[in-house]
């Protein structure tokens, strides 16, 4: 069994982010994610979070960023819904 088959059994079929278990795009295969410093294969992703991560360019500072924006903004409108 290749190694990416065994990598799509141990992620149950679906994407390592999300977890839908389309892949998305028109396509019928996850995309292969890798780390581009060492070229390591870290997961399969769906089309959407392969995209996203490559705008973020690997950066987990961005993503953690992105991450504390949403939270506020989902705390600040449970406090006043309105536009």
């Amino acid at each position: 069994m290749s190694s990416i088959n065994t990598l799509l059994i141990s992620q149950d079929y679906k994407c390592a982010i999300c977890e839908t278990d389309r892949p998305g795009g028109g396509r019928k295969h996850f995309c292969v994610d890798h780390c581009h410093k060492t070229n390591k294969i870290r997961g399969l992703l769906c089309v959407k979070c392969n995209i996203g991560q490559g705008y973020f360019n690997d950066d987990p500072s961005l993503t953690q960023a992105l991450t504390d924006y949403l939270i506020k903004y989902n705390q600040q409108m449970a406090k006043d819904p309105s536009p």
